[in-house]
Formats: C-alpha cells, structure tokens, sequence
C-alpha cells in the first residue's frame, strides 16, 4: 500500500494523470467521500486507480485522476457521517482499463474491497466494477476493442429515432 503522505506514489503498472494539478479549474462536479480514516482511503484510491494528490490539509484530501475525475475525502464528524455504498460513480478510463484491471486484480485486499472482470454491455462499452475498501461503487468505462457493428447499428438507429 501506497504511503498516505505521498504526493505522486501511483505504481508504474497503473496510468497516472497527465500532470494533475497543472491546471486548476472549477469543478463543475466532484465526489465527496466521508471516511473514519481519510488518508488511508486517499492512499487506497493513489495505489489502486492512479489517483494523484491536487492539495492536502490535514485529513482532507482532493484527488484527481483525470481532468473532471475529482475526489474530495474528509474525516468523519462535525455531522458527517462515513459513506458507503451509494449509486456507481462512473469514470472514464478508456485506453486504460486492462492495465487497471490487471492491476487491481493483484492489489492487496483490504475493508470491502471488490473487483470485477472486465464486462462488455448491450450499449456497447467494457465496464470495470470495483467497491474501494469503503464499499463506495465505482465503474471504470471504456470502449471496446472491437465493437459489435450490430449493437453500434441498433443504438445510432434508436438515438437518431428519439430525435426526431
């Protein structure tokens, strides 16, 4: 496991951001974790998924892994309580995800953690389905390889009828 204090402790193995905190930027959406130990789930989200360390101020932390991939984690207390679960959080990591999914498939286990093998959809992507150590639900989505012509015909087809 990544140490908590480290600002850039992402593993070769894993993408890492193209220079994270070189632009900073409203965030017109992030995701705010409430965690009992905040630097142990930042360390998490640093080890396992390329996150990389925007700012630090004692037990909070904002990570990013791509522009528009913002994480917020702060401690538990003062009314906040610990998030688990919730609705997926989806990510982009297309041209990434069977270097993140070989990865996570070694990362060492801890809390809830959980990892799917790559899943194709009926609307023609490759999800990766993880749980962090938390039990928070995240997909990483990418394109396929080789996408279904037919599945790509039926969607253009059904999006250019709802348009109309």
């Amino acid at each position: 496991m990544p140490d908590p204090e480290s600002k850039t402790s992402v593993p070769d193995q894993v993408p890492s951001p193209a220079s994270p905190g070189s632009e900073i930027y409203p965030m017109p959406f992030f995701v705010l974790l409430v965690a009992e130990h905040p630097s142990r789930l930042a360390s998490w989200y640093i080890g396992a998924l390329g996150f990389a360390t925007i700012f630090e101020i004692p037990q909070l932390f904002h990570l990013r892994r791509h522009k528009y991939q913002d994480l917020l984690v702060v401690p538990a207390g003062a009314g906040r309580i610990p998030t688990t679960g919730g609705p997926f959080l989806y990510l982009d990591a297309d041209g990434e995800l069977e270097a993140l999914a070989e990865h996570l498939q070694g990362f060492p286990r801890t809390g809830s953690m959980a990892v799917s093998d790559p899943v194709s959809t009926p609307w023609n992507t490759c999800e990766l389905r993880i749980v962090d150590p938390q039990g928070h639900r995240l997909v990483l989505t990418s394109r396929p390889a080789n996408p279904d012509p037919e599945v790509a015909a039926k969607t253009r087809a059904m999006l250019g009828a709802s348009l109309r």
